[in-house]
């Protein structure tokens, strides 16, 4: 899968939970408790979420992905933009993969012909999560009716080797009309 940058504010809000030194940002409506995660890989556990499951056709489509430390000792991610530390596979009801809109693929040109964007590193404590708020209609073709399924996955550094591994989260359905 193809990875972008995303410069628009309106694309993403990233938001910390607890104390991670990021800024915090305010999301909008009654935030729904997480209650399905993926495989714990290397102490850390990535879960995602929607508001809810049904959206109208055009209507914006958020995705919550939380990355929570799962071990006793402190944890460290690498944070770019967004839209690059996420690898996501959106799927319609027949299993095919569903395709970048032109706006995205503007934005994948320009992360080609760019220089490469800088990581930070983010240090989390045992049990403390952060979060990225994505909008998933505004980069896939997900505004015709259908049921899709989205996986995401983050890399993150191996614990105790050199090297990258990936965390992946649980499956979320998103139904488009009804």
């Amino acid at each position: 899968m193809r990875i972008m940058t995303l410069s628009l504010s309106l694309l993403l809000v990233t938001t910390s939970i607890a104390s991670t030194g990021f800024p915090q940002t305010k999301e909008s409506g009654a935030k729904k408790s997480i209650t399905e995660w993926g495989t714990i890989c290397e102490g850390f556990q990535l879960a995602v979420q929607t508001e809810r499951q049904i959206f109208n056709p055009g209507e914006p489509v958020w995705l919550n992905v939380y990355l929570r430390n799962t071990s006793n000792n402190s944890a460290s991610a690498f944070n770019s933009v967004p839209w690059m530390d996420y690898i996501i596979d959106i799927r319609n009801e027949r299993g095919d993969k569903v395709s970048l809109t032109e706006e995205a693929k503007v934005l994948e040109q320009k992360q080609k012909d760019d220089r490469p964007i800088g990581f930070r590193e983010m240090r989390l404590l045992p049990g403390q999560m952060f979060s990225d708020r994505l909008l998933l209609n505004k980069l896939y073709t997900i505004n015709a009716r259908g049921i899709y399924s989205v996986l995401v996955k983050r890399k993150i550094p191996k614990r105790y080797k050199k090297g990258w591994t990936e965390v992946t989260a649980n499956v979320v359905k998103v139904t488009i009309g009804s």
